[in-house]
């Protein structure tokens, strides 16, 4: 449904305002009617390690002296629904990762330094001018240790960050989106300690009501201090255990990834 306001107190020419309200729930089983990718609200936290080769030689890019490419790479984020998270740089950081490191690709100092920071993703970057008219950058994201590569260029700085960025998040819909190909309903069962009082229960019920793929929660056991809910989802249980893993809200406490104990808030 939409609404349309247009001020027609003045005779020139007025900007007008456009409201628009989508019914989620609907929208979403068009989408999965359709196989239409659909990436929830938990999304991955992104550590991002950005350098570049000037004048001076090679050197960390922070937002003092970074020529405004921090911004760049976070304004791009924001448009595709991802926030990134930038390293201090302090003396921890410079010892536990040397840019000669990082500019040759080496992935354990990379996966040590990011250690820290208990990123979900982490993404590296060297950019610099190869000659006067065009720009290269090289990238890496890294997922539970693996390391996936892809270069960008460009004519400006600017082109070439933002398709660097647009790369990342192409790649984390991918791996992390429900792809949308199984819209049959499956049931998960998940056992959630530390739920001690009716605030803890609410706040986990909300919580997995709002997952993306769960069509809905049911309550099969209750017992002093832990809860075990029965899931209806879309995709089975690597989707939703996926979803939840991207969470700050559960943490797993078993290999099985079907134990969870609520996190404080």
């Amino acid at each position: 449904q939409y609404r349309y306001q247009k001020d027609t107190s003045r005779s020139e020419p007025q900007a007008m305002n456009l409201w628009v309200q989508f019914d989620e729930p609907a929208l979403n089983d068009i989408m999965r009617n359709y196989g239409i990718p659909l990436w929830g609200k938990e999304r991955p936290s992104i550590l991002v390690w950005l350098a570049s080769q000037g004048p001076e030689g090679r050197q960390y890019v922070n937002p003092e002296d970074g020529a405004g490419y921090l911004r760049v790479m976070e304004k791009r984020a924001q448009s595709r629904g991802v926030a990134l998270i930038f390293p201090l740089l302090d003396l921890v950081d410079s010892a536990s990762l040397k840019v000669s490191d990082l500019w040759a690709g080496f992935r354990e100092p990379v996966i040590s330094a990011s250690g820290r920071y208990q990123a979900d993703v982490i993404l590296t970057g060297m950019i610099e001018q190869v000659i006067p008219s065009v720009w290269e950058a090289r990238w890496a994201v890294y997922i539970n240790d693996q390391a996936t590569n892809w270069t960008t260029e460009g004519d400006l700085p600017e082109v070439v960050l933002d398709e660097g960025i647009d790369g990342l998040v192409d790649h984390l819909a991918s791996r992390f989106a429900d792809s949308g190909g199984d819209v049959q309903e499956n049931t998960v069962d998940i056992i959630v300690s530390d739920v001690f009082n009716l605030d803890q229960y609410a706040r986990t019920l909300k919580y997995l009501a709002s997952l993306n793929s769960v069509m809905g929660v049911n309550v099969k056991r209750v017992e002093p201090g832990q809860v075990t809910f029965q899931l209806r989802v879309h995709g089975g249980e690597m989707v939703i255990t996926q979803a939840i893993a991207l969470g700050r809200t559960l943490e797993s406490t078993a290999a099985d990834n079907y134990s969870y104990r609520l996190m404080p808030e």
